[in-house]
């Protein structure tokens, strides 16, 4: 018979706690050696992590004081003009609501600048109505396919656990403010495209270009202050070209989906 047989019937609770290489759960593992894959771990401190509770990122906390528009505005200067010192102000484990509507007023701001420029530009009203309708709907695949393969907590694996989709959604919701740059680029095309003979002018190319390139290295920033690894670093330049890809795709999709949508009702 056993001598404790208790630890045999009784399931462990689950500390929350798992390996930063490999995401295996540590609970119960005695020692400060992942069994999976040999990584060495500080257990006070994922512990800590694990146990710590979520704030709502800097500035942003603000806004019943400021403003929304004014928190909104504060929170995008740092992150284009400063990202560095704004990720260093980062909470470990930020608090997804406040992130959350960070990002929807990304969205409801873009959308805004988008259609209201389709509207008054008088000029292939309909195409760019629904192009701005499609660059919205791949803009928010693109961001959660980079909040769904961001190696958090240096784990370079596809995880969809709660809390480590709460920091990297957290992390491209930032990042959802460079939409906004780019919807207020293409709105200003809108208005002083001379040659309107497709829905998204030629101009807006290398500011969209430009944008992107900026706002990956933003990313990378903010996560390179959440746990990602520099030796993981290089899965950022997948990562980032991958989500955009899988966001165009979906975009362009919507696009024509939307387009035959509105010929079919135009009959």
């Amino acid at each position: 018979m056993p001598d404790d047989p208790i630890n045999e019937s009784t399931p462990q609770f689950d500390e929350g706690i798992h390996c930063p290489e490999c995401d295996y759960n540590l609970t119960g593992i005695t020692s400060e050696r992942c069994p999976e894959c040999g990584h060495e771990f500080d257990r006070l401190g994922l512990l800590e992590q694990a146990e710590s509770p979520s704030y709502p990122i800097p500035i942003w906390n603000n806004r019943n004081r400021l403003t929304p528009v004014v928190a909104y505005l504060l929170v995008t200067k740092s992150v284009l003009v400063n990202p560095i010192r704004y990720a260093h102000s980062l909470p470990a484990n930020p608090d997804w609501r406040s992130t959350r509507l960070f990002a929807v007023c990304s969205y409801v701001f873009a959308a805004t600048l988008m259609l209201g420029a389709s509207a008054l530009s008088q000029t292939m009203v309909a195409g760019r109505v629904v192009l701005s309708l499609s660059w919205l709907i791949g803009a928010f695949v693109c961001e959660f396919a980079v909040a769904i393969f961001l190696p958090i907590n240096n784990s370079p694996a596809l995880s969809l656990r709660v809390d480590h989709l709460n920091r990297s959604r957290s992390i491209a919701a930032i990042g959802s403010c460079f939409l906004v740059m780019t919807a207020t680029a293409i709105a200003v095309e809108f208005f002083f495209d001379r040659n309107p003979s497709l829905p998204l002018p030629d101009g807006t190319l290398l500011p969209v270009i430009g944008l992107t390139i900026w706002w990956w290295a933003v990313l990378f920033i903010l996560a390179s202050q959440m746990g990602i690894n520099s030796r993981k670093a290089r899965l950022m330049l997948i990562i980032v070209p991958f989500a955009v890809g899988v966001g165009f795709m979906c975009g362009y999709m919507s696009f024509i989906l939307i387009s035959l949508v509105d010929v079919l009702l135009n009959r």
